[in-house]
């Protein structure tokens, strides 16, 4: 309340927030100081800062040189002989009254099995239409912000 009225200081400290949390970006020099001495790696830094920015294009790389579509299928087996061994272990618990049971197996039978990776991500129109509007040139900086504005509002719609 107090601060209501000091257009000034206001305004100073939406700037200041906006400096102080690119500062990151100029490097060890600036990142020590404000982590108190240690820095991140620089290559840990952009990696974990593309990977906020195209995380769906990373992860597709990942995919097609790493993973392995027979692996998904036993882990997916996986999963639902855990989900049955569980059902039959809601069913022979004498603590738990029938209305409990039953809310606890509807909770596992609506369980949905995420292995993997997205599969609209392996679609390569889906994915360029998904990035349609990102930045790709320019300096670091610039093609961070605009990209991280554009991936706010895709998160928003959907």
């Amino acid at each position: 309340a107090e601060y209501m009225g000091n257009e000034d200081l206001i305004a100073n400290y939406i700037g200041f927030r906006r400096v102080f949390e690119k500062l990151e970006y100029l490097g060890s020099d600036f990142t020590s100081i404000l982590n108190g001495g240690s820095s991140t790696p620089r290559w840990k830094f952009c990696v974990t800062t593309m990977k906020s920015v195209a995380e769906f294009i990373i992860g597709r790389a990942y995919v097609d040189r790493f993973f392995d579509d027979d692996s998904e299928a036993v882990i997916v087996k996986m999963v639902k002989l855990l989900k049955t061994v569980f059902t039959k272990l809601i069913n022979q618990q004498d603590w738990m009254d029938e209305v409990t049971k039953e809310e606890a197996r509807k909770k596992l039978t609506n369980l949905i099995i995420r292995v993997g990776r997205p599969q609209w991500i392996m679609n390569n129109t889906l994915l360029a239409d998904y990035y349609k509007d990102f930045t790709w040139q320019g300096s670091f900086f610039n093609m961070f912000d605009k990209n991280r504005m554009v991936l706010d509002t895709n998160i928003r719609k959907s």
